[in-house]
């Protein structure tokens, strides 16, 4: 009876430790399909941004989870510089690398002049990377000359660590409709001192604003109208 149970247990034994192996595999397994699919997951091609889903895609002031985003602004409403041509054939030969540490993606300031507001971007190209709740400006200015290579060098180097040299802009991140500032009392303007404070007790707002910090991209840079 003893020899029996003794067998028995050692049976046990064996069948936990061989379930304890395959759900030890599993586990791996699972996390190689995980990182395998995170990695894939990056687009191979240049994002195009609008203000329609640049909120969307990117989520900016909203937790920024959708990853590392690395943001192209040109201007298509003026002639194509070098800096400009270089600059995104740049992005397109990024975009393709399955590796990248960042999305790439780009803005056309032409058709989305909000988006170069709300970041207060007065030239073309600009380079801001979102990352870790936060944003980061990067400058051409030590790309001496409008080389696609160079400037793919440049971006590469501050996307995967160089960015940790600047101080984490968060201010610029946070996007507010402005009010309507609509008055709620009488509009005539004839209205004596007395309405018209009457009217702003009963709920006029002040406009809202969006907070912005300066940008720059340093050289080759086109001013925005």
């Amino acid at each position: 009876y003893h020899q029996s149970v003794a067998l028995n247990t050692v049976d046990v034994s064996a069948k936990m430790g061989t379930q304890s192996s395959h759900l030890l595999l599993l586990g791996f397994l699972y996390s190689a399909v995980v990182l395998l699919t995170t990695a894939s997951c990056q687009p191979l091609e240049v994002v195009i941004l609008t203000e329609t889903n640049f909120e969307h895609q990117t989520q900016a002031a909203s937790g920024q989870t959708t990853g590392h985003w690395c943001v192209l602004f040109i201007n298509s409403s003026l002639a194509e510089g070098s800096w400009q041509v270089a600059a995104e054939d740049a992005w397109h030969s990024m975009a393709a690398d399955a590796d990248k540490a960042a999305v790439m993606a780009k803005v056309d300031v032409a058709a989305n002049s909000r988006l170069a507001k709300r970041f207060h971007l007065s030239s073309t190209p600009a380079v801001l990377l979102f990352r870790d709740r936060g944003m980061y400006t990067l400058s051409l200015a030590g790309v001496r000359s409008p080389d696609a290579g160079k400037v793919a060098a440049a971006v590469t180097a501050f996307v995967e660590g160089g960015y940790e040299q600047q101080v984490r802009n968060q201010l610029a991140l946070h996007h507010r409709r402005r009010s309507s500032c609509r008055s709620r009392g009488s509009s005539s303007r004839s209205n004596s001192n007395s309405s018209r404070s009457s009217s702003s007790n009963r709920g006029n707002r002040p406009c809202m604003h969006v907070t912005v910090t300066a940008c720059s991209s340093g050289v080759g840079q086109r001013h925005l109208a």
